[in-house]
């Protein structure tokens, strides 16, 4: 199994809200991040880490899909300002 080893334990969930709690929610997410994302020595190194490990996870789906990121972008950079904020909104409240 991949992921790092630093995993968090999930708990026995009695009731169903519980289920809906942060840290619940968080736990398969935090095992699946690389070593090098959590062992990072500082806040401001993790959030490069999550950003790069973000990014290739993303070049793999688009790979997949036979996208590439880079062309994605340069399609990108011809709209203004004001759409691709549009766009990076609405994909985040999916």
């Amino acid at each position: 199994m991949g992921g790092n080893s630093l995993k968090l334990r999930q708990g026995s969930l009695r009731s169903e809200i519980r289920k809906k709690f942060f840290t619940e929610r968080l736990t398969e997410h935090w095992n699946r991040l690389p070593r090098e994302v959590v062992e990072s020595p500082s806040q401001e190194i993790f959030k490069r880490h999550v950003d790069m490990a973000l990014r290739d996870l993303v070049q793999c789906v688009l790979a997949v899909l036979g996208l590439h990121l880079d062309s994605i972008l340069k399609d990108f950079s011809n709209l203004n300002e004001s759409m691709i904020f549009l766009v990076y909104d609405s994909m985040n409240t999916s």
